[in-house]
């Protein structure tokens, strides 16, 4: 059956990068955005023009003052936003960063692409509860867990870190379609707790009409 698809105009698709930054320890460095409760990977969406690994390092340069070249490609995902928006993210491995270097946040403009916080963040694997003193078999429930990527991110963004770093210890990409492996040979990490089926995606508010430059960004 033939597409119902101009070869001269090809649908239009938007380009989002980020950037897996870790640290010693394995921790991942996540961003909340302005306007937004829940935490990222930092970086953002490409000007026209503009390669994914070049988007990548300007996004994450503008909002943690970090300058990081990619490493590795190691997730690709396309996400459906309802209608014929589709935007194809890519996460790139960098080289890893040490638990105190010093992040910036931009100065607040109104914008709701500006990082409003960041949070190194971990995977709750190797979480484990200690007994209570005296109670070998009893275990406390007031111990605080080391922040993890379950409870500050969404289920998808959960599901594309774990991704990326599987990606980056077993060197195969990771192909991803709404939080979900793309199809039945991509196998990239999948964790049972985050659900089976796929990650409901709305719009977000970070979505910016294409500049043709990055100074034409920063000017929005």
């Amino acid at each position: 059956m033939q597409r119902d698809t101009n070869p001269c105009r090809p649908p239009h698709r938007d380009i989002h990068a980020s950037a897996l930054i870790q640290d010693g320890d394995g921790r991942v460095l996540t961003i909340r955005l302005a306007g937004e409760v829940s935490y990222r990977l930092p970086g953002g969406y490409a000007c026209r023009g503009e390669g994914a690994p070049a988007a990548m390092e300007y996004m994450v340069r503008q909002q943690i003052g970090l300058t990081v070249k990619p490493l590795q490609l190691l997730v690709v995902e396309d996400r459906h936003s309802g209608g014929e928006a589709l935007t194809t993210e890519f996460v790139y491995a960098v080289r890893r960063v040490s638990g105190d270097a010093e992040v910036r946040l931009p100065r607040p403009d109104g914008r709701n692409l500006e990082a409003a916080a960041f949070q190194w963040l971990t995977l709750d694997e190797n979480f484990k509860a200690r007994p209570i003193d005296g109670h070998p078999t009893a275990f406390t429930s007031l111990q605080i867990r080391p922040p993890c990527v379950d409870d500050h991110c969404t289920k998808v963004q959960a599901l594309q870190i774990r991704a990326a770093i599987k990606a980056e210890t077993t060197g195969r990409l990771a192909e991803l379609e709404n939080g979900l492996p793309a199809y039945r040979t991509a196998r990239p990490v999948f964790d049972e707790r985050l659900g089976g089926g796929p990650a409901q995606i709305s719009l977000r508010p970070e979505r910016p009409a294409l500049v043709d430059s990055h100074d034409a960004r920063q000017a929005t």
